[in-house]
């Protein structure tokens, strides 16, 4: 087990990082996935809109300000990963060569088929009648989703979808 004054002494040199890889995750798939759909292919899809309005920007706003709780409460469940590690009470491999490739590919395929059961049934679950307004009801106020919906979570949802991999490990 590491010492817990060495996990306090590089908690502000990977916090950072983490963030940093949580937000680039976000902020490249939604925002570049809006660049292109909204500015670069707008006239090449402009015949094929489902809706005549775009979302008005308070909705965006108020989608990237909820989408960036989401990043920083999943940045903290990876920190509670990387610390968990660091001290002993969970192992996590950093690469195919500890335990060869067969097994990274089957724990990758294993860890897909239980992320999308655990997505499926939380969801499903969130969307029951005395859930909904605590857990979900955030992310089902954009009547004209953006790629920026995607992460527009209370902070609860956050919450239940990110601890699956704490969960996993």
């Amino acid at each position: 087990m590491a010492d817990l004054q060495f996990l306090w002494g590089d908690f502000p040199k990977v916090a950072p990082h983490i963030f940093l890889h949580d937000f680039l995750r976000y902020a490249i798939g939604a925002g570049g996935l809006f660049l292109i759909v909204n500015c670069l292919l707008r006239p090449v899809l402009k015949g094929r809109q489902i809706r005549s309005t775009r979302p008005h920007w308070r909705q965006l706003i108020s989608e990237i300000l909820a989408s960036l709780r989401t990043v920083l409460i999943f940045s903290l469940i990876g920190l509670t990963i990387w610390a968990t590690d660091e001290i002993g009470i969970a192992r996590f491999y950093d690469s195919a060569d500890e335990l060869g490739w067969a097994w990274f590919w089957i724990s990758f395929i294993i860890l897909i088929v239980a992320h999308d059961a655990w997505f499926y049934w939380t969801h499903r679950i969130m969307h029951h009648p005395r859930l909904f307004r605590r857990f979900h009801r955030l992310h089902h106020r954009s009547h004209n989703p953006t790629p920026f919906t995607s992460y527009a979570f209370d902070w609860r949802e956050s919450v239940v979808n990110g601890v699956f991999m704490l969960l996993i490990g």
